[in-house]
Parts: structure tokens; sequence; C-alpha cells
């Protein structure tokens, strides 16, 4: 931390010598003014007058300003322009307050000053020493002048991003000297002509459902209200603005509006914002503030911010739950779904499916990459899940299945980091529905202390993921077969269930009963059609098989859809091996337990 002292001292020995009287001031002003950016355009006997003028309006001022701009110094371009605005400001700062949140801070931030414009008033410099993050940041700089601000001081927030117009600090002063304890000002878009202006009252309504006009950049608090309501919300990334507001309205602020000033924010320089759509920073954010306030909202105001936050930002916080009770049944474990999709209606099936079995069970988060720019990708139809959509790092691209992996396993790599206690994740393709069997082992495996598995490789049923003309020669070859035995049973009779003399020869043939090696290949047996349902009569299984023949060439099966061979409630510890892989599997250097 740096403190750099301005010009300011020295008017401030000169009008302290005001108690000497009128000619010992004059000579004073003579012998010192030289040192200072102070030049009354009066005549000599007009000295005492102005200066006498000039010390009321230091000492007797009712407000200090401090400014903080909170900063990673990675954006110096933006920066440099960020405080030359505050140099600039008519009314200039008491206080300017850097505070870094950078790694190597003291060196980065030493050599960055040595850029930065003169201010009327001191530069404080200040490196950020809790967790990283805007809202720590901000912390420590409250934290920091603590020391010397008194209450009544002007704490004007301004991001390194952003800038003012020059009328700002003396709007915002104006506010605060008519009695308000929270000033807000409009602002404008960088290349936009509109103004946004920020409402004429606080309710907290607004701020559950959305921001409705007010940024850090836009705010300026006494630091008597800032402390009562404890600063920023430590941990939160984003979405800070939204909750200091409701902060504020819960402390019953005196609000205002700055209608003269302007901010300009700029949203097009191409470096990473918190407001980034699809960016885990806004993610991370919107989970923690639903987390935090979503017990605040009726239901209406709940529906509306989840709609908000969905066609926003890609996140859909999943439906509103009540805040768990002391002495009430502990929260629900964690679970992780990560896909790869392009097709909107694949998609919205698995989420059904997670939303019917996994959600009773688990917290469900589910982190979607699409894949496919081109789509139209309509509100999920789920209530109890969390979604995070991912797109392309490249605007419109479709990324090959390998770069599609690379990406969302980056995603649930970035997701996982920073969580304390890490939940499993479950990769799913989009074309999968899960069954409450598949997420009842999962949970058995999550619970049992004897298993010391680091992964799970599940079997999964219905279709071969193998080439469609892989499976569809046995599925012909059986097609024949059926046929002629459905038309020797009398067609108003139950079908006969097969399905035990099918498994019994499909166990000893796992790997092979459902496709073709070659062309040249002949099935072991023939797959016998099973009913569909209890009761189904050869009529009805004779017209399912002709309406699904149109099916098998996109391989899907009638005859020969993938089973379970264990039990279907218990798991099953395998052998330490993966399916045409080798035994012993090393991860970063530990050994993986399948």
């Amino acid at each position: 931390m740096g403190t750099i002292l301005s010009r300011r001292d020295e008017q401030k020995k000169i009008v302290s010598q005001c108690k000497l009287g009128a000619v010992e001031l004059t000579q004073s002003y003579r012998r010192r003014a030289r040192l200072t950016s102070f030049r009354p355009p009066f005549s000599p006997p007009d000295y005492v007058c102005y200066i006498n003028t000039f010390a009321a309006g230091i000492d007797l001022r009712m407000h200090k300003i401090s400014v903080v701009v909170p900063t990673t110094l990675h954006r110096l371009g933006l920066l440099q322009r960020a405080l030359e605005a505050v140099a600039k400001q008519e009314r200039a700062a008491d206080y300017v307050v850097v505070t870094c949140d950078a790694t190597d801070k003291e060196a980065s931030a030493a050599r960055a000053a040595s850029h930065w414009p003169s201010f009327a008033g001191e530069l404080h410099i200040v490196t950020n020493q809790q967790l990283p993050g805007l809202s720590a940041n901000l912390n420590s700089a409250f934290k920091y002048i603590a020391a010397f601000c008194p209450d009544v001081t002007i704490v004007s927030l301004l991001d390194d991003d952003d800038f003012w117009s020059e009328n700002y600090l003396a709007s915002v002063e104006e506010q605060f000297d008519s009695g308000a304890e929270f000033v807000a000002a409009p602002f404008a878009y960088l290349g936009k002509d509109h103004r946004q202006e920020p409402p004429n009252i606080l309710e907290p309504d607004q701020f559950l459902v959305g921001n409705p006009g007010i940024s850090n950049s836009t705010m300026s608090i006494g630091f008597a209200l800032l402390q009562k309501i404890g600063g920023w919300t430590a941990g939160l990334r984003s979405c800070t603005d939204r909750d200091a507001c409701l902060r504020l309205c819960k402390a019953t602020a005196k609000y205002a509006v700055a209608n003269d000033a302007t901010v300009y924010i700029d949203r097009g320089h191409g470096s990473p914002r918190l407001t980034d759509r699809g960016g885990a920073a806004k993610f991370d954010g919107l989970e923690f503030f639903y987390e935090k306030w979503r017990h605040a909202m009726a239901p209406d105001i709940y529906e509306s911010s989840r709609s908000r936050a969905l066609r926003l930002f890609d996140y859909d916080p999943g439906v509103a739950t009540p805040p768990i009770k002391k002495n009430a049944r502990q929260p629900k474990d964690h679970l992780v779904i990560a896909t790869i999709t392009t097709c909107p209606e694949l998609l919205n099936r698995l989420l059904v499916s997670l939303d019917t079995h996994a959600a009773p069970i688990f917290r469900v988060t589910v982190l979607v990459l699409r894949n496919n720019a081109h789509a139209e990708w309509d509100d999920p139809p789920t209530r109890d899940i969390e979604l995070r959509y991912y797109t392309a790092p490249t605007s419109g691209a479709v990324l090959k299945i390998a770069e599609a992996r690379d990406c969302l396993q980056e995603k649930v790599r970035e997701y996982l980091f920073k969580r304390r206690k890490k939940p499993p994740v479950w990769f799913l393709d989009d074309d999968f529905i899960v069954s409450e069997a598949a997420v009842g082992k999962i949970a058995q495996a999550m619970s049992d202390p004897d298993l010391k598995a680091d992964a799970i490789l599940g079997t999964y049923i219905g279709d071969s993921p193998n080439a469609a003309l892989s499976g569809l020669l046995f599925e012909l070859q059986d097609l024949k077969a059926n046929l002629q035995w459905l038309q020797d049973l009398p067609s108003q009779e139950p079908l006969p269930d097969r399905s035990k003399e099918n498994t019994t020869w499909m166990q000893e043939h796992p790997k092979t009963y459902y496709y073709a090696l070659s062309l040249n290949s002949k099935p072991e047996h023939v797959a016998w059609l099973e009913p569909a349902h209890d009761g189904e009569t050869v009529q009805e299984a004779h017209d399912r098989v002709i309406k699904g023949l149109p099916s098998l060439a996109r391989g899907n099966s009638i005859f020969r859809k993938l089973r379970t061979f264990g039990d279907p409630v218990k798991l099953d510890v395998g052998a330490e091996s993966l399916h045409r892989g080798v035994s012993d599997v090393s991860a970063r250097g530990t050994d993986l337990r399948i």
C-alpha cells in the first residue's frame, strides 16, 4: 500500500495563516503562492476576503469525497482513461483510492502508477489481501479508508473500464448536501446517444427481478451507511450491484438521483467483463445471488427473475425452494451433469428425465455446451434443475466432436475449481434419458463409504451406439424370423414373453449380440420380439414391428436393444480395468479407482 500526498496540503498551510491578520496573510500568500495552484484573480487588497472565502470552502465543506476504483491491472489503458476522468472532475475528489486485485500486486501497481495523472486530492494505492474477486477487493479498500475517512465521506465507485462526465462528483455532492445517503446517476453505453435513467425510488422487487439501471460505477454511498450494510458481500463474483441495492433498501437509505451527471459504460472493449453472457463469473454470481435472495421473492417475482436470467445470461436457477430450517432434513447432495448438444429436442428430452428422476434426490446442475449456433433454443421444460448454457468460443462456430469435448471439459474444470466441496460430474450424451434405477445407483455410489471409487463407468440400455448399418444386418434377419413366428400365432392372443430366452443367450455374447462385426456375420440366435406391455396381443405386436421398420435405417433397434445383465438395483464393483483398455489407470499422478 502507498499514499501520494497532493498540493492541497500546501493550500491548507496557507489558509491556516488567517489568524495572523490581513497583512501577515498577504505576505504569507506572496511567499508561498508559487508552491500551489492557488491563484486568486484579485488585486492584492482583496487577498484577505478571497482567502477567507477559500478557507471556508475547505474547512467548512460538509463532505469529503473518496473515489474507489477497483482494478485487476489487466486493462491499464482503460484504467488510465478512468483515472483521467477522475482527475478532470470539476469538484475534485479528496481521496482517490485504486484498489488492486492482481498477482504481484505491489510491483504491478507501482509500475502502472508512474503513468497516472495528477490529482488535486490524495492518491492511495491499496492491494487486496483477502480472497480474489471484486467484492473482496472493494472491501479491502473500505477497510483501508476507515482509518482516515469520517462517516460523512461520500464513497463513489468507478469500475476501471468506465468513466464519468466532468460534473459527476459535483452533481453527486449536491444531492448529498440536500440530505441523500445513496445517490445513483444516469448512464450511457459508449457510442450510444441515449442516456438511461436510474429509478426515481428504490423498490426491492426491482432488484430481485433484475437491475433497473444502477451499477457499481453509478453508485455513491455515504461511508457511514456503507459500513452499516457491511460493505460488499464476500464471495459474490457478479450481481454485486443488485445485492448492494437490496441491502440498501433494507437499511431504508435516503436515495436521490444526480440527474445532471453521466456515467459512460464501455461494453465494447473486448476484455472479459463480469457481466459477460456465459462467463463463469456471471454464472457463479447468479448462483450465489439466488441462494441468498430467492427466499425474499414472491412466486411471480421469482418467475420473472428466472425468465430474465435465462433470456439474458443463459442461466436457469431452477424452481424456487424454501430455505432449509434448523433441525430439518439435510440438504440434497449436489450432482453435476455435463452434456454436448446440437439438437434442442434431444436436449429437452434429457432434461425432462433429469427433472423427473434426478431432481427429487439431488440438487442437479446441468452444464450444457450448445454446439449449434443456428438452432432455435426454447425455454427448458424443467423446474427443479439449475442450468448453465455455454456456446462455442468462436461465435457461430460448430465444433468438431473432439474440440467440443475439450471445451466442455474445460467448462467443467472451471466450474469445479473454486468449489470447496467438489460434486461428482456425470457426463451424458444428449440423446440419452436417465432412469430411476440409474439415478438410484449414482446415489448409492455417492453414499457408500466403502466404495472408494474415483470414477464410475456405467452401462446403458436401448439403441446401440454403433453405426446404423452395423446393427441393421442382424435386425433384418430377426425381422424375417419374427414375422414367420407371428404369422403362426392367433392374432388376438397375448404375445408370448420370450425375454428370458433372449437374455440367456445374449448374456453369453454380451459384446456382439447387438451388432454385426462384418457383412458376412450371422447372428448366433434369433432375438425374439418381447411384449411392449402386459397383455399386448400378437396383432398389436405385429403392427408395432411394421410401424418401426423405417427407424431401423436410423440405427434404432426393434429386437436387439441393449440391456443390463446384473441386478438392476445393486451397484456392482467391477474389476480394476477399462473396456478395451488397461488395468492400471493414472490421473495426474494419482491412482484412479474405477
